[in-house]
């Protein structure tokens, strides 16, 4: 990664650049005066001392983690200020800037194959696409920045056949009209610039905004749907489509999309010369394939409107949150692996679909695995910790928590919590320490049964501080016992008629 810095930009912002895309970034503002950016997916490799001008006095970076790896930034601010915190539509460039944005100039340039708008600003605008009215215009949105530049009427070329700006409070627009058909779209970045060029870089690729359907013709490609490899990255967003062949003739390039759904299609090489079919989504969706005589149909949909009962499993702790170790085992590390073990018995149950809320050894909030259970409307949601109790080795046993249900009438999650106990203790033959309540006062309790608005327990699968019980939990066999436990669990709760639909 590197660092421009205002003597880059000629503006009080900087850009910190990466080699590939960053998965995410998070920052916030410490109460003396210190603004952190934390970027994801990101090693480190920054050189300071860096050139700052007010509010900032001085930069530092570290490698804050590597499981994940994330690299941050921060600024050290002179009293308080007003700033933004963008990532490019690429996801190779977070700009930090500490004044507005101005657009000064919008340069465009056709051919008989492209239009290009040269945008110029004070420092690198962050855009934003939205396509609206399709295929009639796509506006890009520009954050913390003014407009100065005027619209006009673009050069005789392939797609565009102006453009106007515009201001919406604190954001600058640009909406460009486009001719007959929808081109595909890259962007160009420099310091204090993106160039966006619209292309024919997709031929026999349409998409179709109100059915959420991306749509392959056969006279550009033709496979057999079989042999088509997925790939559900719904944690990070995304859903990748590999054709069994290379597809030259559909073309290569991104449609801008930003409908709230998905964000970007792109299509592109994978090192092995098939064609990939890559969908950036703004929220976990569940896609559909299928072929008429004409075309091949993705479709991208809600999970709620596919699945008829959906479970989410969420293992305990993980990344710098590992949770008790005792005996040579970690509780991060145990309920994962149970985890992965649960899920596979799910995903050999056609009646239930499942999600997990990490798949390795990651930091996640509380209060995000429970938004994440919500946004899917989950029908249940089960959490998996081990125990333990420093100084009382004797102690052992399984127990279920759940949390005074207030917003859930047909099956409550003292039902599901009863369940899945009794599950476990006939399953595996573990003590049974029973029913646990959360605290039940406003704002107390645990928050991943507090703020789930399905069903939800959390099982404690043993004790790790109990030498004989974390000698059985450290081996397979007894993992998987528990995972089948944990199954069979919900296997009964989805059994139970209140809770099907």
């Amino acid at each position: 990664m590197s660092l421009l810095t205002p003597r880059d930009m000629g503006a009080s912002a900087y850009s910190i650049v990466a080699l590939s895309a960053i998965t995410d970034v998070n920052h916030f503002m410490l109460a003396d005066n210190r603004l952190v950016v934390d970027i994801y997916n990101a090693i480190n490799t920054l050189n300071g001392p860096f050139y700052t001008v007010a509010p900032v006095s001085r930069i530092g970076n570290s490698q804050f983690s590597f499981t994940p790896d994330v690299t941050r930034v921060v600024f050290h601010i002179d009293g308080p200020a007003e700033f933004s915190v963008s990532l490019s539509y690429d996801r190779r460039i977070v700009t930090v800037a500490f004044t507005s944005n101005t657009v000064s100039a919008i340069m465009p340039t056709s051919t008989a194959n492209s239009d290009s708008f040269h945008i110029q600003g004070n420092f690198q605008p962050d855009i934003r696409m939205c396509s609206a009215g399709y295929p009639r215009f796509l506006t890009m949105y520009i954050e913390n920045t003014q407009m100065a530049a005027a619209g006009q009427t673009m050069p005789i070329g392939a797609y565009a056949s102006h453009f106007v700006t515009g201001q919406l409070n604190g954001v600058a627009f640009i909406r460009v009209y486009m001719r007959d058909t929808w081109p595909a779209v890259s962007m160009t970045y420099g310091a204090d610039s993106v160039s966006v060029t619209l292309h024919g870089g997709l031929t026999g690729v349409t998409y179709d905004f109100t059915a959420r359907e991306l749509r392959l013709c056969k006279s550009a490609v033709t496979f057999d749907t079989a042999r088509l490899v997925v790939s559900d990255e719904y944690l990070l967003n995304r859903f990748t489509v590999t054709l069994p062949t290379a597809a030259p003739a559909l073309g290569y390039g991104t449609l801008y999309i930003a409908d709230g759904f998905i964000n970007t299609v792109r299509l592109q090489h994978n090192p092995a010369g098939n064609t990939e079919i890559i969908f950036d989504t703004a929220r976990v969706m569940t896609f559909t394939i299928h072929e008429t005589q004409t075309e091949y149909i993705i479709t991208a949909r809600l999970p709620r409107d596919v699945h008829p009962f959906i479970v989410v499993i969420d293992p305990g702790h993980g990344g710098q949150q590992p949770g008790p170790s005792h005996h040579g085992l970690v509780e991060k590390n145990l309920v994962l692996t149970i985890a992965h073990m649960v899920m596979e018995h799910l995903d050999n149950n056609p009646n239930i679909h499942a999600y997990m809320t990490r798949h390795d050894d990651v930091t996640v909030l509380n209060s995000w695995r429970a938004d994440f259970a919500n946004e899917k409307g989950a029908d249940m949601f089960i959490s998996i910790h081990a125990n333990a109790v420093v100084n009382l080795p004797n102690v052992n046993g399984i127990e279920t928590w759940y949390h005074p249900s207030d917003n859930i009438v047909d099956f409550t999650n003292r039902q599901l919590a009863a369940i899945m106990q009794r599950n476990m203790i006939r399953v595996t033959g573990a003590f049974d320490r029973g029913l646990m309540q959360s605290d039940p006062r406003p704002g107390r309790g645990i928050i991943v049964l507090r703020d789930t608005d399905m069903p939800a327990a959390l099982v404690e699968v043993g004790f790790l501080t109990n030498p004989a019980e974390a000698g059985r939990l450290a081996t397979a066999a007894h993992q998987r016992t528990v995972a089948r436990a944990i199954y069979e669990g919900i296997l009964e709760a989805y059994n139970t008629s209140q809770l099907r639909r």
